[in-house]
């Protein structure tokens, strides 16, 4: 599946998001993750708008490896992990990390709703002083970012508890959603969404909207998901 190695006109209309509305949003030194990068364009137009660090995420596909037998027959292998998508992120982030520096840019494995995987996305945040003075250390993310990500309605599940688990109640997600079919299919799909975040514990508002595509910021509550946007 090349899918997420593709340029796609949301992750395009994220960027200019980032770009007309990065002072606003608070951009330079923040802490970004990009759930689903796929080449890592919104990550790294984040990093080029002064993002402290950038964590590019996407995630690894299973592949089956068919053969046939001497008399014909079809033999199928066990599933082999197909990392062209990351080894691909991964390239496109070293060929942009000295344009970039001084933004830490980093690249992981990221399978929504594997606890491992986000255990290890949080382990990678930068330390935050004015937390740790407070109390424990809390690591998350100021941004969590991502385009294109709800086209499978069966990963939406294992979306919404990433972004929760991934958050604390200063983070703030933007997602870029796509209008594909119908005006009144494309609303009914995104506010299912919606009602599926609020389901989980996240809230949800849209930030910017046009013929082709929304915008939604989520957040862990009422105040984390409006803070931007009045």
């Amino acid at each position: 599946d090349l899918t997420g190695a593709n340029v796609w006109g949301s992750g395009l209309a994220l960027v200019d998001f980032l770009e007309r509305h990065s002072e606003q949003l608070g951009l330079r030194g923040a802490a970004v993750l990009e759930l689903g990068s796929g080449t890592g364009l919104v990550g790294m137009s984040a990093a080029a708008l002064g993002a402290r660090s950038v964590t590019l995420s996407d995630r690894v596909s299973l592949r089956n490896v068919c053969s046939h037998g001497p008399d014909g027959e079809l033999l199928i292998a066990p599933p082999v992990r197909d990392c062209y998508l990351l080894d691909t992120l991964e390239r496109n982030a070293d060929e942009n990390r000295q344009r970039l520096h001084p933004c830490e840019l980093r690249v992981v494995e990221l399978e929504w709703g594997c606890e491992a995987h986000l255990d290890a996305a949080l382990a990678i945040t930068p330390d935050r002083p004015e937390i740790q003075q407070g109390g424990p250390i809390s690591r998350s993310y100021d941004f969590i970012v991502g385009s294109d990500l709800t086209y499978s309605g069966g990963s939406v599940p294992a979306l919404l508890y990433s972004i929760k688990r991934l958050s604390s109640p200063h983070t703030a997600t933007l997602l870029a959603i796509p209008h594909r079919g119908r005006r009144r299919a494309v609303a009914a799909s995104i506010d299912a969404f919606c009602l599926a975040a609020r389901d989980s514990g996240l809230e949800t508002q849209v930030a910017h909207e046009e013929r082709w595509f929304t915008i939604l910021q989520v957040g862990l509550t009422q105040r984390a998901a409006k803070h931007i946007f009045k």
